[in-house]
Parts: C-alpha cells; sequence; structure tokens
C-alpha cells in the first residue's frame, strides 16, 4: 500500500497500482512495476539469446576495426551497439537452433564512403595472400590516400587477422604475411576505406565505406 501525504500529485512512499514510490538521495522516484515472466526460456526467447551470441561473437573478433567502421553515426548510441544491431538482424542466418554468422552478409563498418572496387584475393605463396584492386580515386569521395581496413576471418568464423600496415586507396595491391598456423585455412577477406584524416574515430559517414568482402580463398 502506498502513503501520499502531499495530495494526489505529491511524492509517496510504498506501491499503488503499477509503481512504487521511494526517495533516493533526497530525490522523490518513482518506478514501474514489470509484469512477472512465467516461462523466461521460451524458443524465441532462447533463438535471440543465440543471435546475440554469435553476433558479439563475430563483433568481438573485429572490436577494433568496429570501433572505427561504426563511429560515423550521430547519437549516443556505441559503435559496438550499432554494429551488433546490424549482424543480429543481418548476418545472423539459418533455422534455430542451427544459426550461423554470414561473413557475406556481415558488415565491419558503415558509412558514404567509397570502397575499393573490383578486388581480387590470392595466395601463391606460403601463409600470405595477395589483394589487387583498382584505384577508384574520383568516385564520389574517393580520395588515394584513403586507408583501407582488413580482416582476414576463417569461415568458422573463430579466429580473425588484422594486418596493422598502413594500405592506401592508391596502393591497388598488398600483399599480407600471417602466422604459420593460418596455413590451409578457407578465410574470407573483409574491408573498408577510412578517410585519411581518421585516426580512431570518423566524424560522420562520409569518411568510411561500408565493409564488402574482398573475396575468399585458401591460404597456401
Amino acid at each position: 500500500m502506498g502513503i501520499i501525504k502531499h495530495g494526489i500529485w505529491g511524492p509517496f512512499r510504498g506501491r499503488t497500482g503499477g509503481v512504487i514510490g521511494t526517495f533516493w538521495k533526497g530525490r522523490n522516484v518513482m518506478k514501474e512495476i514489470h509484469g512477472i515472466v512465467y516461462n523466461p526460456n521460451t524458443p524465441a526467447q532462447q533463438e535471440q539469446r543465440l543471435k546475440y551470441k554469435l553476433a558479439k561473437s563475430f563483433n568481438a573478433l573485429n572490436k577494433e576495426l568496429i570501433r572505427i567502421g561504426f563511429s560515423g553515426f550521430a547519437g549516443s548510441a556505441t559503435p559496438d551497439n550499432h554494429a551488433l544491431r546490424y549482424n543480429i538482424k543481418n548476418a545472423v542466418c539459418g533455422e534455430f537452433p542451427n544459426l550461423v554468422v554470414d561473413l557475406n552478409r556481415a558488415k565491419l563498418s558503415m558509412g558514404y564512403l567509397e570502397n575499393i572496387q573490383a578486388s581480387v584475393v590470392d595466395s601463391t605463396v606460403s601463409s600470405s595472400i595477395e589483394i589487387h584492386w583498382i584505384d577508384n580515386t574520383g568516385v564520389g569521395r574517393a580520395r588515394p590516400n584513403d586507408q583501407i581496413l582488413i580482416s582476414i576471418i576463417d569461415v568458422a568464423c573463430t579466429e580473425a587477422y588484422k594486418p596493422t600496415a598502413m594500405i592506401k586507396r592508391k596502393d591497388q595491391q598488398c600483399t599480407i604475411e600471417l602466422p604459420k598456423t593460418w596455413s590451409g585455412k578457407q578465410a574470407i577477406v573483409l574491408g573498408f576505406a577510412i578517410a585519411d584524416n581518421v585516426y580512431a574515430k570518423a566524424g560522420s559517414l562520409n569518411e568510411v565505406s561500408d565493409s564488402a568482402v574482398y573475396g575468399e580463398v585458401i591460404i597456401k
């Protein structure tokens, strides 16, 4: 039972209807009473938890890139939250409980900058890959010194390798040496472009591209 001492519009203590009145740090606070969940583990809830777990795992593999790639959005939501929301909705596929992350649909970034074009991925030397692309400088906002950020992800989505060397749009090619343990793995290469003035955070969506699959390869 709630006790109202200051009239119907005043502060109160205790429960009345669907709210509880209390005093906290000298302030009058009302809290909503949430309904009782009689079955907190329905199939739909299990499916949503698994989608969350899979998307969270993908994001964790690529957290350094995602925090740049989804940083161009305005508002208070973090890059991690933007990426998690997108990948839960779009990248987790299949019929429950056989859900997987489809790396062809997953995103490391979102924005309006142009990505590189016509990428080709190959592996001719042990534990390394080569990527070739067309320099599309001048298309839209694309500039020659835009940086290209890359993640090489094994198709099982359990491991990712992110090269730290500076790669620019104008380079048109790069060779990435991987740890010896990657030899024989099948991998998908995801990447995106950022404006050359971006360091840890994009100022807007104009400074980062949507990520794209650059290619799939069996590493020699």
